[in-house]
């Protein structure tokens, strides 16, 4: 057998183990990188399911700023109704009235659970984001006060805060991941929006 002929026998024999080293290389290669996406998998998804036990900076403040706006509305309403001349809107106000202090109670108590409120949490700087919205809106009721156009002013006035505060309501709703909260948040909204209606369409 001359050396061709050796050559042609062993080439074919060569070829076939390399296409089945090939297979073999190509499966493991396979497994390997489906390993390592299966090991990503499980880490993304066990961090999108680890309780989240604190709220981030941005979303807490703001929250306590919607506490501090819970006060101020509230004492809004309990300073200027007693100046109403129209028993319906003496009527809506008083129920205003009931609505926020019923909910800010529960609102107060379920972020010193979650968020460890305090007093000390209303900073100089959260106040200061009501403060010269709510001085605007008393100077101005102040200044109708006897007048035959006060119930007019107080209806449109106060149904302006109304409508900013349950804004800040529905903020704090999306961002929120507290079950209790964001109902305590869409009890209060609910039962506020026919009395927002009311207040934006008085007009006797």
């Amino acid at each position: 057998m001359d050396g061709q002929q050796y050559l042609n026998q062993i080439t074919p024999t060569a070829k076939k183990d390399n296409g089945i080293l090939g297979i073999f290389k190509s499966k493991i290669g396979i497994l390997l990188i489906a390993g390592v996406i299966l090991t990503l998998a499980i880490i993304i998804i066990g961090s999108a399911m680890k309780p989240q036990t604190t709220a981030p900076a941005d979303a807490k403040t703001q929250t306590f700023t919607l506490k501090n706006q819970f006060d101020v509305i509230s004492n809004s309403f309990s300073t200027h109704q007693k100046n109403l001349h129209s028993p319906t809107l003496r009527s809506i106000s008083a129920e205003v009235s009931r609505i926020l202090s019923d909910s800010n109670k529960k609102f107060t108590d379920q972020i010193t659970t979650e968020l460890t409120y305090t007093a000390a949490s209303i900073t100089d700087d959260i106040v200061a984001v009501n403060k010269s919205y709510y001085a605007t809106l008393d100077s101005a009721l102040f200044a109708e006060v006897g007048g035959p156009s006060y119930d007019r002013a107080f209806a449109r006035k106060m149904a302006m805060a109304l409508k900013r505060f349950m804004d800040a309501e529905l903020s704090i709703y999306n961002l929120s991941q507290s079950d209790d909260l964001k109902n305590i948040l869409s009890s209060s909204y609910n039962s506020l929006s026919p009395l927002y209606v009311q207040l934006n369409n008085y007009s006797e």
